[in-house]
């Protein structure tokens, strides 16, 4: 049994007779929170003291809210993956350097396939670009915006 305040102050302890699972659920959904935290927010090649604590705060808020809503069955669909072909507009791919290598394939196949898109990497970040240096983020995007 897990007994403590959950995401709403409510107390967790009376859930194990009405229903077992969600205390273990709560428990599941933070270690999720953390790994995600650790791999997008963190990046490879920081430790979490690296990071500012209100970046790795207002992520956490975000990457458990994101958790909670595929739970609970509300995610996107048709998934966006299946839809990027319909794109038609300039694109603007920005990902830190410090980011999972996967990222950074990823950002190249956006970029790749797609004549108009334009691929910027921005130094000393990971997944978190427009939290961890909001300014270089903020520059990079408004002289895209500026083109149009």
């Amino acid at each position: 049994m897990l007994a403590g305040k959950g995401k709403n102050g409510a107390d967790t302890a009376g859930l194990r007779g009405k229903h077992p699972g969600k205390g273990l659920l709560h428990l599941f959904t933070s270690q999720i929170v953390e790994g995600f935290q650790r791999e997008w927010t963190d990046g490879p090649y920081r430790t979490p003291e690296e990071v500012d604590p209100e970046v790795r705060e207002r992520v956490r808020a975000m990457a458990r809210n994101t958790v909670e809503s595929v739970m609970e069955g509300r995610s996107l669909q048709p998934p966006a993956i299946d839809r990027l072909a319909e794109l038609r507009v300039p694109m603007l791919v920005v990902v830190g350097k410090l980011d999972m290598p996967g990222i950074h394939e990823i950002a190249n196949l956006l970029v790749d396939a797609n004549s108009n898109a334009e691929l910027v990497r921005i130094w000393d970040v990971a997944h978190m670009v427009n939290l961890e240096n909001p300014e270089e983020f903020n520059r990079v995007l408004l002289e895209f915006l500026d083109r149009f």
